[in-house]
């Protein structure tokens, strides 16, 4: 049976079955080496250049706290598997932004930080609503179909070609962008629900100054002299 991690994504103890690789990242104080799912890698190893260039310096070296993949359930639960299981997670700088602490990331960043993860598909840890984890991003999309596929494939022991990366890529880019495009359009309904009134004051003003708009006024009809050999003769001109 193909295990899943807690986002949907194929896990397993076995790298080959998740098409795990270890990408090479340089950033401003060196080189990162880190292990993930090659479908997901591009937009985590993203996510770890920009915080780089705008929280901190990403920290470099074994044991530092900036790690991708790990075969592992979620810290604390034995029922789940961590999104790193799969690959699709990373945690950045952990020993500055320790599990269950709060406001480790400076306030005037974190809008900047959560429009880009949302940018990626990616979900921030620190928006956890029990315990907090501001060193983590994890891919909050589904896995495409090929990606299944091919882990499936691999963990029954069937010899899989690894797939196409830019094509998976590709689809993995754009089912996060569907994701974007629906919570965006879900968040709308969820305004309008909570607005109706300020809505429907909207719509009225707006019919009403189409109507106002639109009507054309009657034409006047003036009566006027004209001249005539019979001078008590008038007759209606329009205007």
């Amino acid at each position: 049976m193909l295990l899943k991690s807690q986002n949907g994504w194929p896990a397993s103890s076995d790298r080959s079955v998740v098409n795990i690789q270890t990408f090479t990242v340089p950033l401003s104080q060196g080189t990162l080496k880190i292990p993930l799912r090659g479908e997901a890698a591009p937009r985590l190893i993203e996510m770890i250049r920009w915080w780089d260039a705008n929280i901190e310096p990403v920290t470099l070296g074994s044991g530092l706290g900036t790690w991708g993949y790990a075969f592992r359930t979620i810290r604390g639960i034995t029922t789940t598997l961590s999104n790193h299981a799969s690959g699709t997670a990373i945690d950045i700088n952990a020993p500055k932004h320790p599990l269950g602490a709060r406001n480790t990331v400076q306030a005037d960043k974190v809008a900047a930080m959560r429009a880009k993860a949302a940018e990626l598909g990616l979900r921030w840890g620190g928006d956890y609503k029990g315990r907090a984890d501001e060193m983590h991003f994890e891919v909050t999309t589904l896995p495409p179909p090929e990606v299944v596929a091919y882990s499936q494939q691999r963990s029954q022991g069937i010899a899989a070609a690894v797939p196409e990366a830019a094509e998976l890529v590709t689809a993995a880019a754009k089912s996060a962008a569907r994701e974007v495009v629906g919570g965006g359009r879900k968040e709308l309904a969820r305004k309008v629900r909570q607005n109706w009134w300020i809505v429907g004051i909207g719509l009225a003003a707006a019919a009403g100054l189409a109507w106002f708009t639109l009507r054309k006024p009657k034409a006047k009809t003036l009566t006027t002299v004209t001249p005539s050999a019979n001078p008590r003769r008038r007759r209606k001109v329009r205007r």
